[in-house]
């Protein structure tokens, strides 16, 4: 799996956002907040359910998600042009994981 992720083009995610850095942008750009304690956990809750609303995304059904290293929201196929599931390696551990990641011009469609 390493191997596969060194053949993965870099600047794509660059590009690409997580739902947290997407609720700053949006915040930022439509000076609104998002939830009412304003932090980032709350913010990205919030932006996963605009993200539900709009039809770009949808909880992942599979309730292992998680724990197999699945992302746990999937684009729906409208949510698809502005997204991509990346892989990533999680954090405090040497495992590959899959994360939904999005390009900052879903915000002019939500």
């Amino acid at each position: 799996m390493e191997t596969v992720k060194q053949l993965l083009p870099t600047p794509v995610q660059d590009e690409l956002l997580t739902v947290t850095n997407l609720a700053k942008l949006y915040t930022e750009s439509k000076c609104k907040k998002l939830s009412q304690n304003n932090t980032n956990h709350g913010n990205a809750k919030a932006m996963n359910e605009i993200l539900i609303d709009r039809g770009m995304q949808i909880r992942n059904p599979n309730p292992d998600a998680k724990k197999n290293g699945q992302p746990l929201y999937l684009p729906t196929e409208f949510g698809k042009q502005y997204s991509k599931v990346v892989l990533q390696e999680a954090r405090a551990s040497n495992k590959t994981i899959q994360q939904l990641r999005w390009f900052p011009s879903v915000l002019d469609v939500i």
